[in-house]
């Protein structure tokens, strides 16, 4: 079972009773205030603004997992609160793809990554991969709201292999010759 990411600028619901780990700073209570509880079934007025996203999934052929990129006004390339969030560590996974931040990384992985919403094309962005040996993974990305000519390659640098992926179908497959539960690969 691999648990979600979510962050504050991603609109979310949580149902009654629904489990969910919170990450603080400092100890201290965590107070939902009635006005942002909703009793509603339906958001039929709420507008949501499409913002350019890539969501890299692999699949190992049993599991799967994803890492999101949101490109974003507001962020920057270090960690932004709210905007950036990281894997949830308290389950151990065989299988996992996550990022690292462009500037101050501190080495910690990310589901979710939020970056400028100006000069994409520049940015190199760290993947990590957490699999066994033997495995075949195999690596798509669902490319959405980004720029008409705007390319997203995945590069497998022990191979020397770049792959295309922001077009349909397109995947990308290597059977690991190691473990490997790290960035630098890809």
């Amino acid at each position: 079972k691999n648990y979600d990411a979510k962050i504050a600028s991603e609109a979310f619901k949580l149902a009654p009773a629904q489990a969910f780990f919170v990450s603080c700073s400092a100890n201290g209570n965590l107070t939902f205030e009635k006005k942002i509880q909703s009793h509603q079934t339906t958001d039929t007025f709420l507008k949501t603004t499409l913002k350019p996203e890539i969501i890299l999934n692999i699949t190992d052929g049993n599991l799967v997992r994803y890492a999101k990129i949101y490109y974003d006004d507001n962020a920057t390339k270090g960690f932004d609160n709210g905007l950036d969030g990281a894997s949830f560590n308290g389950v151990t996974n065989k299988l996992d793809v996550f990022t690292h931040l462009l500037t101050k990384s501190e080495g910690k992985n990310y589901q979710i990554q939020s970056l400028p919403n100006q000069n994409l094309e520049s940015m190199i962005i760290p993947i990590g991969v957490k699999s066994e040996v033997g495995k075949e993974i195999i690596f798509s990305a669902d490319v959405l709201n980004l720029p008409d000519n705007m390319n997203v390659f995945l590069e497998d640098r022990e191979n020397n292999i770049f792959t295309r992926l922001d077009e349909i179908n397109s995947t990308y497959k290597v059977t690991l010759s190691k473990n490997i539960n790290d960035i630098g690969r890809f």
